[in-house]
Parts: structure tokens; C-alpha cells; sequence
């Protein structure tokens, strides 16, 4: 790996800033690779929206309802989504945090399908 600075800098000041710029670099894909799915999961139920803006008269306000209930839906499903498959990638090389990971993920998994369900 090279590491080089304009200003003289010791060897462990140029790796800490390699690590702080790689932490950050990860930070910007794992926000990038969330703000995806839900980006795909509104774009999956956008046929739904465009037809709802077919009805007459109040097409679309219902349009714009079903929309923005749709983005809060898919922010809300993606967060136990998201932390699923993060952990299933941290499983090969840190695998006790990648159970943990999971574990969150699938506890917030199953509290989001229990309480979405109808009343009893």
C-alpha cells in the first residue's frame, strides 16, 4: 500500500488517516446500499401509486398518500432487512458481532410482522 503526504508525516499518522478515510468510505456505502432498498422497494410499488392516480377526482391525493405511506413502509422494513444482511456478510469475518447483528435483525423482523398484523 502507498501512502503518500505533501507534508512530512510519520508512518502511523499516514495509516490512521488510511483508517479514517476507509471507515468513512464504508459509513457512505452502507447508508448508500440502505437508501437503495428503499429506493427499490419504492420503485417496486410505484405501478400502485401511478393507478391510484387514475381515479377521478381524488386521484391524486390518494396517489400522494399511498406514496409517502409507502416510503415510510419500505424505511421502516428495511432497517431489520438491512441488518440481516449485514450480518450475514459479518458472519465470515467477525462472527460473534455478526450474531449479534442478526439477532437484532431478526428480533426487529418478527416485532415488525407481529405487530402489522390485523387485531386480534
Amino acid at each position: 500500500m502507498l501512502l503518500v503526504k505533501e507534508s512530512h508525516a510519520s508512518q502511523t499518522e499516514l495509516f490512521d488517516d488510511r483508517m479514517a478515510q476507509s471507515r468513512m468510505q464504508t459509513t457512505f456505502l452502507r447508508i448508500g446500499a440502505y437508501l437503495a432498498m428503499v429506493i427499490g422497494i419504492c420503485l417496486f410499488f410505484s405501478p400502485v401509486t401511478t393507478l391510484l392516480g387514475y381515479i377521478p377526482l381524488v386521484g391524486g391525493f390518494v396517489s400522494g398518500v399511498a406514496g409517502f405511506a409507502i416510503f415510510l413502509g419500505a424505511v421502516l422494513a428495511c432497517i431489520p432487512l438491512f441488518l440481516i444482511a449485514v450480518s450475514l456478510a459479518w458472519l465470515r469475518f467477525h462472527p460473534k458481532v455478526g450474531l449479534m447483528v442478526l439477532g437484532v435483525g431478526l428480533v426487529l423482523f418478527f416485532l415488525f410482522w407481529k405487530t402489522s398484523g390485523p387485531p386480534d
